[in-house]
Order: C-alpha cells, then structure tokens, then sequence
C-alpha cells in the first residue's frame, strides 16, 4: 500500500500502528504524525476509514467491542490485501 510519493512517516510505519491508533495507544506526537500521513495518502487513509468501519460493524454487530485477537486478525488480513511485504521493525513510528 503506498501512493507511490515520500512521506515524513512511510505508509510501511502508518499500517504497523493502524491498531495503536484507532484503539487510542499512540503518543500525540504520533497521532500527528499519522494524521499528517493521513492526509497527504490516500491509500492509507482509505485504509483507515476501512478499518474503522469494520470496527463500527464489528461493535454494532455484538454491542461490545470486539475482542483483541478478533481485530488483531481482521487488521492482519486488510494489511495482505492492502499491501505487498510490510515488515514491523519498531513500535515507535518513525519520522523518516
């Protein structure tokens, strides 16, 4: 998944902390730095309007949230369906 231009955080980083962002574990520094990506990729931001949808579904669908391990492996199969080979090398994003 990329827009095929450079950006401050490559689109690899945004998917690896997709999770950490929608359920609200990222630092401000790094919700911006996502935010920012957000904006300039469409590809990764229609990867996250996908992927809060499929929360919404997901939580309407059984009234509570869905379990980790249930999103954890609906995440893992949008990132093969939207992306070639993302390798997760850090939990911090970085700014590169």
């Amino acid at each position: 998944m990329s827009c095929g231009n450079p950006h401050a955080t490559p689109c690899a980083e945004v998917d690896a902390h997709l999770d950490e962002y929608l359920d609200r574990e990222l630092t401000n520094d790094d919700v911006a730095l996502l935010e920012q990506h957000f904006r300039e990729c469409p590809p990764c931001s229609d990867l996250l309007t996908q992927a809060k949808l499929i929360q919404k579904l997901v939580a309407r669908a059984c009234g509570c949230h869905a379990p980790d391990d249930l999103r954890y492996r609906v995440m893992q199969r949008l990132t093969e369906i939207h992306s070639e080979d993302i390798t997760v090398r850090e939990t911090r994003i970085s700014e590169d």
